[in-house]
């Protein structure tokens, strides 16, 4: 079955490649390059904003090997207007409440485009459903508001998790390659699906092998680096995912749950610190491992190896035991972020 989507991949591949390999020449020539002593680093400025790579890939891939559905298109057009606006952000620092509208825009296109989330299912037995309280608009399109509530949380939550991965280079961009690396694998599962997996399994597969290209060159010591405009097309592309073709949130979860929960955590603190959530800081797990001593490598290869292990588990586990591995990850994270913590103050 994996052959069928060999030609897409290597071509996302090839395509991928090129562009860095253009990318690494002319982003100097234009000046596009980030401000390394503006965080206290001695090294020369390199590309910035090369996440725009990911993005020319997934136009060129979708257009010639995917039939243009209204979820394709709606996924294209969010997609768009997120990339143009991290790319401004990346040069011109916006303010987080405009990225944070932007964010909801590109979610609710999104879910005008016909994505929906019908249920979820219960730990403990069971659905529960998504699709009721419908509000009808004008020429008859139906909304569920439970599950566009549910989406725009999704999207824009995931979006600014895989955001807050950017603090280390290479951090994003391996672990949704890791992410991608098991939706594939689950997307290609034989006698697992009720709806047709084809369209996702080349889409997922695509993109995953134009972010390992990326991947390779922004590893530490990074050559380029993908910037919020790479890392929100990152999000926001995982967070379809999950929902594309038939739910897979609970794996998309468990694969992505130290950052989510470092997210969530790091906000939670923001707040009783009255400070504002949306303004970044260095509070995150990656943080505390560099204040604890670890190379940025070493960093990186920690929280890629927790998500694997916690990922490849999940195409394995029934609703009950992927609730517990989200527990255990809960509180993996909180003891990693104490002990970091204390271990930092000594």
């Amino acid at each position: 079955m994996f052959y069928s989507y060999l030609a897409p991949i290597l071509t996302s591949f090839v395509i991928t490649l090129v562009l860095t390999l253009i990318t690494l020449k002319l982003f100097p020539l234009l000046k596009l390059l980030d401000r390394p002593k503006k965080y206290g680093l001695t090294r020369k400025p390199i590309p910035y904003g090369t996440g725009l790579i990911l993005y020319v890939n997934f136009l060129i891939i979708t257009f010639f090997f995917l039939p243009l559905s209204t979820q394709i298109i709606g996924m294209i057009i969010g997609a768009s207007i997120l990339v143009f606006t991290g790319f401004l952000d990346d040069f011109f620092d916006l303010s987080p409440l405009i990225k944070l509208v932007i964010q909801l825009i590109a979610s609710i296109i999104i879910i005008f485009s016909g994505f929906e989330v019908f249920v979820i299912t219960n730990p403990f037995g069971g659905t529960i459903p998504l699709d009721t309280w419908h509000l009808i608009l004008t020429g008859g399109i139906s909304i569920s508001i439970v599950s566009a509530l549910f989406l725009i949380f999704w999207i824009i939550g995931m979006i600014n998790t895989v955001n807050f991965l950017d603090g280390v280079p290479g951090l994003a961009s391996g672990i949704t390659v890791i992410a991608g690396i098991i939706l594939f694998l689950l997307a290609i599962r034989p006698d697992f699906h009720i709806v047709d997996q084809k369209s996702f399994a080349l889409l997922v597969g695509t993109f995953t092998v134009s972010i390992a290209v990326i991947w390779a060159f922004e590893f530490p010591p990074p050559k380029l680096l993908i910037g919020d405009t790479g890392s929100t097309f990152l999000g926001f592309m995982l967070a379809l995912f999950a929902v594309f073709s038939g739910a897979k949130i609970a794996t998309a979860f468990i694969v992505m749950g130290f950052p989510i929960f470092d997210l969530l955590l790091t906000v939670i603190k923001r707040i009783f610190q009255k400070k504002s959530p949306l303004k970044g800081d260095r509070q995150h797990l990656h943080h505390d491992l560099l204040r604890a001593g670890f190379s940025p490598r070493k960093t990186v290869f920690i929280i890629y190896t927790l998500s694997a292990l916690f990922g490849l588990s999940a195409l394995y586990l029934n609703s009950l035991q992927k609730f517990i591995a989200i527990s255990l990850i809960f509180s993996i994270m909180v003891i990693l972020k104490i002990s970091l913590v204390i271990s930092s103050k000594q």
